[in-house]
């Protein structure tokens, strides 16, 4: 399984109906830089922010809420302008091998 397809696929989803095509800012979740940030990042909610207008923190909470990844993450967290930060449960990633 490819973590990052199924989390990408996810945020897609998560995106349905905020905008005209999610796949490009699902394709915006890529593996953390630094490992205090989690394992995964999303920094889509500032591009979001030019089409949506808002706040790009709210945007960020806005998708956190739509997320149906409870069982595969830990609870996300927004950090600063609203860069979502992701955690794989140790719980999900130990049923994977």
């Amino acid at each position: 399984m490819n973590v990052l397809n199924l989390l990408q696929r996810k945020f897609q989803e998560a995106l349905t109906g905020l905008v005209a095509d999610p796949a490009v800012y699902a394709a915006m979740l890529k593996p953390a830089q630094e490992a205090r940030f989690g394992d995964y990042q999303a920094n889509c909610a500032m591009p979001l922010k030019k089409v949506l207008g808002g706040d790009a923190r709210q945007i960020a909470q806005t998708l956190v809420a739509r997320l149906q990844l409870e069982d595969v993450l830990e609870p996300p967290a927004i950090a600063g302008p609203g860069f979502i930060n992701l955690t794989l449960r140790t719980e999900w990633l130990a049923q994977q091998v």
